[in-house]
């Protein structure tokens, strides 16, 4: 069974162009100045000082008037609050204007400190090209944007919320990796990092941090020439493989992207989606395990739908066939689609529908 996660739509693409990390991007033999990127990238990096820690109280209190009670499966948050935030879609495909660039945000609005791991998936058959741990204190938020360079994707970020591995700084980069669908993992599809320049992103809270080690270097109060910052030399490598250290999901994520293309003068926001209830254990594994934690981790094997006809709660047993991903098919489900469309040759319209299916198998 798979399922319709969202639809987006946005303009044709095609072409060619992209963004030099230093802001100087390269068409034609010319260089045109182009900072506006990073420029928005420190936007949503000051976020959690403009918004979350003035506004901590009036965000705490809308987050608790705004929950449902507890629901005994997973179900899609119609408040946006989630452990897991499915995002449909990310683009560095180009124009002849531009390329495009994504820029990504995930907050956790709870009064905890997370650990959740962000995966980067290629559209042709979901295969994983990048991921990583991230460390999210109470109200704090960790941003970034996917940008395109000749040797394929990166995700960069000037935020300083610790992540595992540690990505550097002035920018930290995630370089996207082709190893999931080529070589002894070939799929049959194309093997290029082509692949990778578009597809969609997962966030998982793989637990709440209860080691007292872990969360005393997490504490912003260290001050050098980038403001004040955590102490994430301490916290790379943690082990959080028990109970003593961390502690189940409790939700409270929200997240959002942005797909830009500066030349072109498009953006195209989303919300990702938020499913809750996902798990009542931990999910934390190692940076380095692979495609792990997954959709196909929910538990228990329940789901939760409201639609026309009322509530339905359902059991998946995967003794009797069920797959393990189902209970999120379930909640995500469409039996069809509706959007809107424009072919028009006088303007030069044109529609891309966007369909992502995170449960395909």
């Amino acid at each position: 069974m798979s399922c319709t996660l969202n639809v987006a739509r946005h303009s044709r693409l095609d072409g060619a162009g992209g963004w030099d990390p230093r802001g100087v991007r390269s068409e034609g033999g010319r260089l045109l100045r182009a900072p506006v990127i990073f420029e928005l990238m420190k936007i949503l990096a000051q976020l959690d000082r403009l918004c979350w820690k003035h506004a901590a109280p009036f965000c705490v209190g809308l987050a608790l008037a705004l929950i449902s009670p507890v629901a005994a499966a997973v179900h899609v948050s119609p408040h946006g609050l989630g452990q897991v935030l499915p995002y449909p879609y990310y683009t560095v495909r180009s124009t002849s204007g531009g390329s495009y660039n994504t820029l990504f945000i995930v907050t956790n609005t709870a009064a905890d400190t997370k650990v959740i791991r962000v995966r980067f998936r290629e559209s042709r058959n979901g295969r994983g090209v990048a991921d990583v741990n991230v460390f999210l204190t109470p109200f704090d938020s960790w941003t970034g944007a996917v940008i395109p360079r000749d040797t394929g994707p990166v995700f960069l970020t000037i935020d300083g919320s610790c992540t595992d591995p540690h990505l550097g700084s002035g920018p930290g980069i995630l370089v996207f990796s082709n190893a999931q669908y080529s070589g002894a993992n070939q799929d049959g599809e194309d093997s290029s990092l082509d692949r990778a320049t578009e597809g969609y992103i997962e966030v998982f809270e793989m637990g709440v941090v209860t080691d007292s080690t872990v969360l005393a270097a997490l504490v912003p109060n260290r001050v050098n020439q980038f403001g004040v910052q955590p102490d994430c030399a301490q916290v790379e490598g943690a082990l959080l493989d028990n109970s003593s250290v961390i502690a189940p999901p409790t939700g409270g994520l929200m997240g959002s992207a942005y797909i830009i293309n500066v030349l072109d003068g498009t953006l195209y926001p989303y919300d990702a989606t938020a499913l809750d209830d996902f798990t009542r254990i931990s999910l934390w594994v190692s940076p380095t395990a692979i495609a792990k934690p997954s959709l196909e981790d929910v538990n228990p094997k329940t789901s939760d739908v409201v639609d026309a006809t009322g509530y339905r709660h359902s059991t998946w047993d995967p003794t009797k066939g069920a797959r393990p991903a189902d209970p999120v098919s379930a909640v995500l489900m469409q039996n069809e689609i509706l959007n809107y469309f424009v072919l028009d040759q006088a303007t030069r319209s044109g529609t891309d529908w966007i369909v992502t299916m995170p449960t395909k198998p």
